[in-house]
């Protein structure tokens, strides 16, 4: 299955690590634009690819999840 997480802070990442253990699953993940390239690097280890918005996020994945501040959805 293709799971996405559309923001990356401690929720997000927590989430993603989580479903990135179960070789089933390939997570998808993006966050703000400018948090692209240290994301990147900073969960390469986990196996989580990293995309560069929501719209990939929404083509690529079976499962979408948000985590973001309900404040900052739109």
């Amino acid at each position: 299955m293709k799971i996405g997480i559309i923001g990356l802070g401690d929720m997000g990442k927590m989430y993603a690590k989580i479903w990135a253990i179960n070789p089933e699953h390939q997570v998808y993940a993006c966050d703000l634009p400018q948090r692209y390239d240290e994301l990147c690097i900073e969960l390469s280890q986990f196996n989580i690819n990293i995309v560069q918005n929501g719209i990939a996020i929404s083509r690529l994945c079976d499962l979408i999840i948000y985590a973001v501040e309900a404040e900052n959805i739109e």
